[in-house]
């Protein structure tokens, strides 16, 4: 009741689970926020509500987020610069396909129309307005390229004098301590391991267990 599994299908069976949410610092390997909800709240939302909560507590304007291609929104970008952070986000193939196809340097600033389509995704009202009005959006993409090969895409806001493409790969790959991260807290700390079924024994199990990772 607390965590429903969703879906209408009632002839798939279903597990009860719970999204988590982490902003981890890569420097200290300390969890800044961390938030278990239910899984009907999506990691946008959550990553929005966890800036605007870190804010409270750090200056952001010289916090860099770095997100994997789950996070590749453009009202999180727009969010992010609107805070006066920045981000580096890794894009999947398929985003800003036709703009990126059109790159003649594997570093260069791209500008697109804030269509409707875009705007219908925005779940913030407020800052749907502000991006309607803005009509256009400026970001900065970087194709980088991995020792298998293969061609990595990341979007950011930072300048290439705060750093350069080679510097932004390096920095990406420090999102590692994230995965590695979230391996302690499943296997060494067991994480997903409660005591109770209600919800207030799940928190207090969970947000536990995170007071001792930190710790």
């Amino acid at each position: 009741e607390e965590f429903p599994p969703g879906g209408e299908n009632l002839l798939k069976p279903k597990r009860t689970g719970a999204r988590v949410s982490c902003f981890l610092d890569v420097s200290s390997k300390m969890i800044l926020n961390i938030k278990i909800v239910e899984r009907s709240i999506s990691e946008i939302s959550l990553a929005k509500q966890q800036l605007m909560e870190l804010k409270n507590h750090i200056d952001i304007t010289k916090l860099i987020t770095i997100y994997d291609r789950g996070y590749n929104s453009i009202e999180l970008m727009i969010k992010t610069e609107d805070l006066g952070s920045k981000f580096l986000i890794r894009l999947k193939t398929n985003t800003f396909r036709n703009q990126v196809k059109k790159m003649k340097t594997n570093d260069e600033i791209i500008s697109f129309n804030i269509t409707n389509t875009i705007l219908n995704k925005f779940e913030d009202e407020k800052l749907k307005e502000k991006a309607k009005k803005m009509g256009r959006f400026r970001l900065r993409i970087v194709k980088v390229e991995l020792k298998n090969g293969t061609t990595e895409i990341l979007a950011t806001n930072l300048t290439q004098e705060e750093f350069s493409s080679e510097e932004l790969k390096e920095l990406y790959a420090k999102r590692w301590s994230v995965e590695t991260g979230f391996d302690r807290l499943k296997n060494l700390i067991e994480i997903e391991e409660f005591s109770g079924n209600r919800r207030i024994i799940i928190e207090q199990d969970f947000y536990a267990h995170i007071f001792i990772y930190n710790l």
